[in-house]
């Protein structure tokens, strides 16, 4: 899974972040990718810190499926089209998640 990071400052700059995939992974980087080993739903926590210090933090849930699953269809009824691969094949999917 892909992951982006839209925070902004409006007095100065975002100094760190700090993601929580939900299953033990973490990541220090903007905009991380996260493979999961189980097929589950997660919660995804960022916490940023700007230039004073300031901290906040969102979280949303992620369902990842199984393998086995068609992987046709997203939640809330977004259709998946236009990919297709071999099993056992990697295939990425970007979900923007607004923290707002």
């Amino acid at each position: 899974a892909s992951f982006t990071d839209g925070s902004t400052d409006s007095d100065g700059s975002i100094a760190s972040r700090s993601w929580d995939f939900g299953d033990g992974g973490t990541s220090t980087a903007t905009n991380p990718s996260h493979t999961y080993s189980q097929a589950g739903t997660y919660t995804v926590t960022l916490t940023v810190t700007d230039n004073d210090g300031a901290t906040d933090t969102k979280s949303a849930t992620v369902t990842v499926g199984s393998s086995g699953s068609s992987g046709s269809v997203l939640q809330n009824g977004v259709a998946v089209t236009g990919l297709s691969g071999s099993k056992g094949q990697q295939l990425n999917y970007s979900v923007v998640v607004p923290f707002l």
